[in-house]
């Protein structure tokens, strides 16, 4: 299928009866009946004997380029990728190259375009369902501005979730300091697991072998990262698509021309790398709780200080211990306030706690105003009108989520002046004029 120009096809999907191809088309004849400018998404409903049902051109006058789609179970179509343009069905352009993600209906009928990303190249690499039938989109982002709102270096994986209107609903990125290139994402019962590959040996990757590694990220379904890890050798590896395999395993397609370390053998310059991932866990969880309090851990509440371990199967049958180091401090406890509370208005009083290693102080007061730093555990308060006023103290360990408070209530009297009568008085002169 095609035209005269460039025509890619990048992804296929089967309903029921018919196929969906799509990809990236610059043509303007034979199978392709328009182009709006450069290259364009392109897709293509096919019958089961291979016939053109139709085919839709959507895009601007600038470059898009497609990457993959899926369809809803609402009857609808998501495509993802990438655009230059900022025209057409190109509703809006931030930078030199924005995530672009379109909705269509069954029939190919274009129903809205979303551009997401910020101020350099950005570009969809995967798209799947989410669990709550919102559209998830892994993509790779070079931008540290407009959506982005974390940047870790030269290019980071970059995961969002949107509703079915396009509303932008989370966004988090996942890197290190050089190149990290996301290529697709699969959609697990726990989350998604991120592939491609990494140049970076800092930020989130904690093992990098050689120049490139087939970099792996799974997250849970808010975004928050479960686990990440690494393979590869020497050379460049990296990983182009991730399927389910059985047994709850992953397998991952890669590229490499690397010989060692997690690479058994090498063929000639770049060979295909097959790798099949199962999940097994060694967590460590490091808890500090308040004396008095309980953490709820793996089913059962744990309120005293030690190591805890429970030990399980994984989804694929592999021996799993998860950790829990639970920390039980005393709550702090603040003491009395030092200062006077019988005081007079417009005087300036210093007031002050004991100090602790590990506190953090706050005040608050009523009827008066700070002199200096509420943050101290002495402070100077101007009392301000005649009446009952109130002084607050407050502590927070640093490290835990005890605190205590003490308070101070305080008497403001008012400015006193006493007033000097002289009775004795003389007229001048004497016996006066008037």
């Amino acid at each position: 299928f095609g035209g005269s120009a460039n025509d890619f096809g990048v992804d296929l999907m089967l309903t029921e009866n018919s196929y969906y191809l799509a990809g990236n088309s610059s043509s303007i004849d034979g199978d392709v009946l328009m182009n709006y400018g450069g290259s364009d998404y392109w897709m293509l409903n096919i019958n089961d004997e291979f016939n053109i049902v139709w085919s839709k051109n959507y895009g601007g006058s600038d470059d898009e380029s497609f990457k993959a789609f899926i369809q809803h179970p609402n009857d609808s179509i998501y495509l993802a990728g990438g655009t230059k343009s900022s025209d057409i069905d190109v509703n809006e352009n931030k930078g030199e190259k924005d995530v672009w993600i379109i909705k269509t209906d069954v029939s190919g009928n274009l129903l809205w375009g979303n551009s997401f990303g910020g101020s350099k190249i950005d570009e969809a690499k995967g798209i799947c369902i989410s669990e709550n039938f919102n559209v998830f989109i892994g993509a790779t982002t070079k931008s540290d501005d407009g959506d982005i709102t974390k940047s870790y270096g030269l290019n980071d994986y970059w995961i969002m979730e949107i509703d079915n209107s396009g509303k932008l609903l989370w966004q988090k990125s996942f890197g290190g300091s050089r190149d990290d290139i996301l290529k697709n994402v699969l959609a697990t019962d726990d989350g998604y697991l991120l592939s491609g590959s990494s140049f970076s040996f800092d930020g989130d990757i904690t093992d990098n072998k050689g120049l490139t590694d087939a970099w792996f990220v799974k997250v849970h379904h808010d975004g928050l990262m479960n686990w990440q890890v690494s393979y590869g050798g020497s050379g460049s590896d990296n990983s182009i698509a991730i399927i389910e395999g059985v047994n709850s395993s992953y397998l991952c397609a890669n590229q490499s021309d690397s010989f060692d370390f997690d690479v058994d053998e090498n063929f000639g310059e770049t060979d295909i790398w097959m790798l099949e991932l199962c999940e097994s866990f060694l967590t460590r969880d490091v808890v500090n709780l308040c004396k008095g309090d309980s953490i709820l851990w793996e089913g059962s509440y744990y309120k005293e200080s030690g190591l805890y371990e429970e030990i399980f199967k994984s989804k694929c049958d592999l021996d799993s211990i998860k950790h829990l180091i639970l920390d039980v401090r005393t709550k702090p406890v603040l003491g009395q306030i030092v200062g006077p509370d019988l005081v007079t208005e417009f005087s300036n009083t210093s007031y002050g706690v004991e100090e602790g290693q590990e506190w953090d102080y706050y005040w608050t007061v009523e009827n008066g105003q700070f002199k200096d730093s509420v943050f101290d555990s002495f402070v100077t308060i101007n009392w301000l009108f005649p009446g009952p006023g109130m002084i607050t103290a407050h502590i927070i360990e640093n490290d835990l989520c005890s605190s205590d408070t003490s308070f101070l209530e305080v008497y403001v009297s008012g400015v006193g002046v006493e007033e000097e009568v002289n009775n004795d008085f003389s007229i001048y002169p004497n016996p006066s004029n008037n």
